[in-house]
């Protein structure tokens, strides 16, 4: 009768441990996968750069403005509906 005792609580033991186990299992693989820990990133080495004076030419284009203040067609009371599709071209 004592030998049936041992067995269950060496299985109840077993299934306690397994969750841990396996979760610790679980994030050593995510670990393994997602975190690259052998590899070295040396942005001053691998990535070229150069510093320079920045000259910037800004140049006024002209004005744009609209007639209408509202979008024609806009859906913003009425969200079920879809927008009507309009194509913007650059002028």
């Amino acid at each position: 009768m004592s030998d049936s005792g041992n067995n269950t609580v060496a299985i109840a033991g077993f299934l306690f441990l397994s969750g841990p186990i396996a979760g610790a299992a679980v994030y050593r693989a995510i670990q393994a996968k997602y975190r690259n820990r052998g590899a070295r990133y040396m942005p001053e080495r691998d990535v070229a750069r150069e510093v320079a004076d920045m000259v910037v030419k800004d140049e006024f284009v002209g004005r744009h403005t609209v007639s209408n203040s509202m979008i024609t067609g806009r859906n913003d009371h009425s969200p079920a509906v879809r927008a009507p599709f309009s194509k913007v071209t650059k002028t």
